[in-house]
């Protein structure tokens, strides 16, 4: 610590700065945010960043909570000038059709029961009018059911299972609410801004287009009309409407031959347009088959013996790397479309080890498609993958076709968001012969990194969103419990539910005729899957030390709620160098003239500490041009 020339005044004055900084009344007092940085001017298409604002905040301590924030902006979001297309290449070999799904919990059919550790699953009987007994064949009965024990029925009370569903119907109309969804961003005026693909594939002879399938006339490979995959109930629906037993539309058949699909999917790509394109390849197995060549040079198929997989896998791979490379658009195009390779494991065998052995080479092949590489030790086990999602019933499908979803419409709008704030932390001096950073200000980070959404509501309380996927809008309501505490509440699903959490009602009487009301409450790690109103973790800023930077990317969350806020906050206060700095100044030891320049940038003549070196908000605009901006 500096000595005050008066010496008795050496704990006053270091007082009155720290009081004065706390109630920013008198000289070098201040500690303030730099104004956030303005946005360049926005070109012709009008590339707007979305809302974004710095608060700081006194604790009266002489520490101070600094907040970066976001606001979501459904005007920024969705434009109808981005295009994407959208291929699925889907498995239609008979193992989809044969084999059930994994039972699921809550239902009504069978009985759970366990024989040395392995669950078995038994029918349950609904009690008739003349006392006779019937096995339940649905999901629907809500009476009194009985389990059979010899030729006694007792009633049965324990947790019921639902009857299983199969995988082709399941898949089918997972894909069929993927289909949908993405058409429902479709510009009426520029229906081409969607194209989708669709390859079903088994054995070699049964790998087609849906356009072949049904022998449509004329023939299409990318179609912006959603009829042409879907089917319609005039003509006939395509994929299965309602996921249920005996829904399923397309061609089942034996063999799984990858290598067939992808080189489908090569020929197709051939016509695609130079938008982005995703390629989504289907599959609940592992490759039986691959493709050969007789002494003619016509394709025919090889393999089939489950035991032998590899060589079918190594046939496959190359075709996916070229899939994933593939540059889509015509020779005149002076940019070319990039494709996006996802594989979706949909809930295969388990294989008597109990493992998913089916799916084992699907993550390896995604990641093949991206690296031109095997992992070691790449066909023993199921790997978690970039790009590569993995279910193992027809929740976690439903679950992995919405992230897809998600990383798809991400193409349509702003969705590459990131803060970055330079503290003042660090400052390179800037004086002739100077050597090393003045450190101006200390930065509680990232131990005291909190992070919090605000939520605007309408005058009875209300905040409506809409799942980007099922299209379903859900209204939530909010209301003030107390001072600290408030209460969300909703209906979803045909299903009413509250919670009462830590928050605090926000009134802005700027316009007293027209207040605005919103609700903060902290956003936990512990929100995802439980949060009613948000089930998305808060991405972990970061802080780099060296560097005094704060970095917040928001990118993983895809679209930001319309104008909901997101934050992170952190603590900080002036450094002992500040102070130092302050007590010469004030004892006369030195003037201010004498400081070095970069210190006069931020610790201005006044007593204003400015907090941060620079602030920008990162932004992809993916609706134009796919670029980041600042």
């Amino acid at each position: 610590m500096k000595t005050s020339k008066w010496g008795w005044l050496k704990k006053a004055i270091v007082g009155f700065v720290i009081v004065a900084l706390a109630i920013a009344l008198f000289p070098f007092t201040n500690l303030q945010p730099t104004t956030k940085a303005d946005d360049d001017d926005p070109p012709a298409q009008t590339i707007t960043a979305p809302p974004h604002d710095k608060q700081l905040t006194s604790h009266g301590d002489g520490t101070y909570q600094l907040e970066l924030s976001v606001t979501g902006d459904a005007q920024t979001n969705i434009v109808p000038d981005a295009h994407v297309n959208v291929m699925v290449i889907f498995d239609v070999s008979s193992s989809m059709y044969t084999y059930n799904a994994a039972h699921v919990t809550g239902g009504y059919g069978y009985y759970a029961t366990s024989s040395n550790g392995t669950p078995g699953y038994n029918p349950l009987y609904k009690k008739n009018d003349n006392g006779t007994y019937t096995q339940l064949n649905n999901d629907t009965y809500e009476g009194t059911v009985y389990k059979k024990v010899g030729s006694n029925y007792i009633e049965y009370e324990d947790d019921r299972y639902c009857v299983s569903i199969k995988r082709a119907e399941a898949t089918e109309k997972a894909i069929r609410d993927f289909t949908e969804g993405l058409f429902s961003y479709q510009d009426s005026e520029h229906p081409e801004n969607i194209q989708m693909a669709f390859i079903q594939f088994s054995a070699l002879d049964n790998t087609k287009t849906m356009s072949e399938v049904h022998n449509d006339n004329p023939s299409w490979e990318w179609t912006s009309d959603k009829d042409q995959i879907l089917g319609n109930e005039t003509d006939g629906y395509r994929l299965s409407i309602n996921g249920q037993a005996g829904t399923k539309k397309l061609s089942y058949a034996s063999h799984t031959n990858w290598e067939a699909a992808l080189m489908k999917a090569l020929d197709v790509l051939e016509s695609a347009d130079n938008d982005p394109t995703f390629v989504i390849f289907v599959t609940d197995g592992r490759p039986v088959h691959r493709v050969g060549y007789d002494d003619d040079g016509n394709p025919i198929e090889l393999g089939g013996d489950n035991a032998d997989i590899l060589p079918n896998y190594l046939a496959a791979r190359n075709e996916a790397y070229d899939v994933a490379h593939f540059q889509t658009g015509d020779d005149d195009d002076e940019e070319k479309g990039d494709v996006t390779f996802l594989g979706l494991y949909a809930f295969g065998r388990s294989s008597s080890g109990g493992g998913n052995a089916e799916g084992d080479y699907l993550d390896d092949l995604v990641y093949y498609s991206t690296h031109g590489e095997d992992r070691e030790g790449f066909d023993d086990e199921t790997l978690e993958t970039d790009n590569y999602y993995k279910s193992v019933n027809a929740q976690e499908l439903e679950a992995a076709v919405s992230s897809i979803f998600e990383q798809v419409i991400s193409i349509l709008g702003v969705n590459k968001i990131a803060i970055e704030d330079g503290t003042t932390h660090q400052v390179p001096l800037e004086a002739e012969g100077a050597v090393g950073n003045a450190h101006l200000l200390t930065v509680d980070a990232p131990d005291t990194f909190k992070y919090w959404l605000e939520v605007p509501v309408d005058a009875n309380g209300q905040y409506s969103k809409i799942d980007l996927f099922t299209q379903e809008t859900i209204t939530y309501t909010f209301s003030k419990i107390d001072e600290e505490t408030i209460e969300i509440s909703w209906t979803k699903n045909g299903t009413a539910g509250s919670v009462q959490l830590p928050g605090k009602q926000i009134v802005d009487e700027t316009d007293p005729d027209n207040p605005k009301v919103s609700y903060k409450f902290e956003w936990k790690q512990n929100f995802a899957g439980d949060d009613p109103f948000y089930e998305k973790e808060p991405p972990t800023a970061t802080y780099t030390e060296s560097t005094g930077v704060v970095n917040w990317d928001l990118t993983s969350l895809g679209f930001l709620l319309d104008k909901v806020t997101y934050s992170v906050t952190f603590d900080v206060w002036p450094s002992q160098e500040t102070y130092d700095i302050i007590t010469d100044l004030e004892n006369g030891d030195i003037t201010y003239s004498q400081l070095d320049p970069a210190i006069q940038k931020y610790l201005l003549a006044d007593g204003t500490l400015k907090t941060n070196t620079y602030a920008t908000l990162q932004f992809g605009d993916t609706r134009i041009d796919n670029q980041t901006h600042h």
